[in-house]
């Protein structure tokens, strides 16, 4: 199964690199980070709310993450918030979102996470409604038979694949 090679291969490898002291340095913005920056900026969104997993022993990486951000967000970072949680054992995404004041809930219009399990996690345990479910489409994430139908109508959510890629 794609999937569970993905996450005994891949995902130890990649978690590696994003532990690098430069990883995110380079990097160019995807299409949805563009999109976010340019709705700040023109004042469409009032906020945008990153729930980001990270290694254990990931300070290096964190850091380049976070210039990468205030690089895509310059003059916009008192209106995005950033919460790392560690890639395994640390609590789930759902906890986070749990946590916001119920006036950021109410104004949540999307959520976006490459990894399935992530989306099954806030679609499940979390009050979200009538929000869409935006998924990157890397092709590793392509199994969604874990996403109940039941659970997207009954929390009125959309499931969307995007590309990710900035058109050049």
């Amino acid at each position: 199964d794609l999937y569970d090679r993905y996450m005994e291969e891949l995902v130890p490898k990649m978690m590696e690199m994003f532990a690098r002291k430069a990883f995110y340095d380079p990097l160019r913005p995807t299409r949805l980070g563009i999109t976010l920056m340019r709705l700040l900026r023109n004042r469409t969104i009032a906020k945008v709310i990153i729930i980001s997993k990270v290694t254990k022993y990931d300070k290096d990486g964190i850091d380049s993450k976070n210039r990468f951000l205030k690089n895509l967000f310059s003059g916009l970072m008192d209106r995005v918030d950033i919460y790392y949680l560690p890639s395994t054992g640390g609590g789930d995404k759902s906890d986070v979102i749990k946590s916001l004041p119920k006036s950021t809930l109410d104004d949540v219009a999307f959520f976006s996470d490459d990894h399935i399990p992530n989306i099954v996690d806030v679609l499940e345990k979390t009050d979200l409604v009538n929000y869409q479910l935006l998924v990157p489409a890397y092709g590793y994430n392509s199994d969604i038979s874990s996403i109940s139908a039941i659970s997207l109508r009954s929390k009125q959510a959309e499931l969307k694949f995007y590309s990710p890629l900035v058109e050049e």
